[in-house]
């Protein structure tokens, strides 16, 4: 069951476009989710672009005073991205669904066809690498996400990391998806293999394949020993500061693994780093 309200913030004498870019923000109105709306303002803000400010209620604790407070929220919301955007054109769309968050934020991506979905990385709960409504979004979305730190401002991806498994090599579908959003600022990108020391440097995937992937791209292609890959792609994280992480699971089990508790304890410096993930439909 879902409730809805609605209502947008178009600019005098601008008709909507069809070919417009849509980001679907979710927000709980936390400093975290109001800083990743502002990211991706600023990561979309050089084409045209409409953006979904979407809230979800639990249905169970909804009532009028509840509404006028939410309608409140959001205006408010409205108010401070124009003042801080007052000379870009926004188009915004606001509404509201109740009920489970994660399922809400999934099936309104569908319902708008939204093209990516920028969320905080941690929610109004206690700070943590990835909250769970976060982290379940990232492994169930059908279309690219970008998860963005707390505090963490906005810049210019020119230098990005791409850890890759070479046994399953790059989906060049999804890659070429992610890279048309960041081309225009001609990035070097940093890709990665942790490998154990223990084992043979042996895949179907050649570099002349990732050559052909990327083509006129500027980027190093680095081996790495550490027995864990979490760590291993941290460590080396620290050692370049991205601005942007890459990263296409091709199984859940790999993006589930990085967002562990306890994995992601021991990777904190990764906490500060936008993360842009796109699963692989074909996932398991």
């Amino acid at each position: 069951m879902s409730i809805f309200l609605r209502w947008q913030t178009l600019p005098t004498n601008q008709k909507q476009n069809n070919d417009m870019k849509k980001i679907l923000l979710p927000t709980d109105f936390s400093e975290n989710a109001h800083n990743a709306a502002k990211y991706a303002m600023d990561f979309f803000g050089h084409q045209e672009t409409r953006y979904y400010l979407y809230h979800v209620h639990d249905l169970n604790t909804l009532q009028d005073i509840v509404f006028d407070d939410i309608e409140k929220k959001l205006k408010q919301e409205l108010d401070q991205f124009n003042q801080t955007y007052h000379d870009q054109i926004l188009t915004i769309e606001t509404e509201t669904g109740s009920g489970s968050i994660v399922k809400n934020i999934l099936a309104y991506s569908k319902q708008i066809d939204a093209d990516f979905i920028v969320m905080g990385t941690e929610g109004a709960s206690r700070p943590k690498w990835f909250g769970s409504n976060t982290a379940e979004v990232l492994l169930h979305a059908n279309c690219p996400v970008i998860a963005v730190p707390n505090g963490v401002e906005y810049r210019k991806p020119e230098k990005v990391l791409l850890p890759l498994d070479l046994k399953v090599g790059l989906p060049k579908s999804d890659f070429e998806l992610v890279y048309k959003e960041i081309k225009l600022n001609t990035p070097f990108i940093h890709v990665v293999t942790i490998i154990d020391h223990n084992e043979s440097i042996s895949s179907d995937f050649s570099a002349d394949e990732l050559k052909t992937y990327l083509g006129d791209i500027r980027y190093a292609f680095t081996f790495s020993n550490h027995k864990n890959i979490a760590e291993g792609v941290a460590e080396y994280a620290r050692k370049i500061d991205p601005d942007l992480l890459l990263l296409f699971p091709r199984k859940r089990t790999v993006l589930q693994y990085l967002l562990n508790k306890s994995v992601s304890k021991r990777i904190a410096h990764m906490s500060k780093i936008p993360l842009f993930s796109m699963a692989s439909k074909t996932v398991g």
